[in-house]
């Protein structure tokens, strides 16, 4: 009977030992806001008519966060996104974007970015976003011009 009520006891304190942790995780869950524009950044890829244009709504935002760190970002939301890219150091320290889902640029062609449909003026490395901003990448020869929507 001593070694059932003590199997009892220790079966017990498991049991309320789980259910504590579960009560905790699911605070945890409930704790963890959804993203909203407020604290998100918005990111739109023209592919020049190669590929239909894709919107990527919600990524999130962290103050300081660069445009390279934006794409980061949109590679884990949905939908998401894919990309390449060339680090160059010295004195640039940027990374030039070589291709965005599959699509390559090349000598003549490139991707270019604007923020808020203002043309960039340094690397993706060098430009910072506010939440609530949206980035607009470009597949163009025109450097320093927002392109048009595709149609």
């Amino acid at each position: 009977m001593k070694n059932s009520l003590c199997l009892f006891i220790c079966l017990m304190a498991l049991l309320a030992s789980c259910i504590t942790e579960n009560q905790q995780s699911s605070q945890a869950e409930i704790d963890q806001p959804a993203v909203t524009e407020a604290d998100s950044i918005s990111m739109v890829i023209h592919y020049g008519g190669k590929k239909p244009v894709k919107t990527i709504p919600n990524i999130p935002w962290q103050s300081g966060m660069s445009v390279y760190q934006a794409l980061q970002a949109a590679q884990a939301t949905t939908p998401s996104i894919a990309f390449t890219d060339t680090f160059y150091g010295g004195p640039f320290q940027q990374h030039f974007i070589k291709s965005i889902d599959s699509v390559y640029g090349n000598t003549s062609i490139f991707w270019f970015f604007c923020v808020d449909d203002m043309p960039s003026k340094t690397g993706s490395d060098s430009s910072f976003v506010d939440a609530g901003q949206v980035i607009r990448w470009y597949y163009t020869s025109t450097f320093g011009k927002c392109a048009p929507e595709e149609n």
